[in-house]
């Protein structure tokens, strides 16, 4: 089985910029006239439905690291201790469906989506104003889904990035 975990560049036409994920860890994110991928965090998460304050994330942002007890030279950590609120799906729980424009992860509930629009530019000397504009808008389209139908709460979902 192949894996799908590498990095994909989703770079629109008319831009020389790139959305990057894929790999595990702070390996992607929003890169503007790079040579490769900007190595920065990008998160794309949904709460538990069993646990109300805690989430899940696709895994492209490296694990938070509790570091408390390297300062807690009295013994009290234990009661001044909080648990981490937002861990990773598994690997194993995630499944990617890369095609030509479309690059997709679906993991629990939660289905994120990078559409990268791709059209024939046509010839400037003859389009209208309108058509250019749309062949050349320098983006991508990010859609997050969550399929709530087994949880009886409204959940919360995030989506951002850290850098650039």
């Amino acid at each position: 089985m192949p894996s799908i975990q590498f990095n994909a560049h989703h770079s629109p036409v008319g831009a020389f910029a790139s959305l990057t994920l894929g790999f595990p860890g702070a390996k992607g994110g929003l890169g503007h006239e790079l040579k490769g991928p900007a190595d920065e965090p990008f998160y794309v998460g949904l709460e538990e439905s069993n646990r109300e304050g805690f989430y899940q994330a696709l895994p492209f942002f490296e694990a938070a690291e509790d570091k408390s007890a390297d300062y807690d030279v009295e013994g009290h950590n234990a009661e001044f201790s909080y648990p981490n609120r937002i861990s990773h799906f598994s690997w194993n729980s995630i499944s990617r469906h890369f095609r030509a424009c479309t690059d997709e992860w679906v993991a629990g509930d939660l289905r994120f989506r990078i559409v990268t629009p791709y059209n024939a530019v046509p010839d400037p000397a003859t389009a209208d104003e309108v058509s250019l504009k749309n062949a050349l808008c320098p983006g991508v389209l990010l859609e997050v889904e969550v399929d709530n139908s087994s949880c009886a709460r409204d959940r919360k979902v995030f989506l951002g990035y850290a850098g650039s």
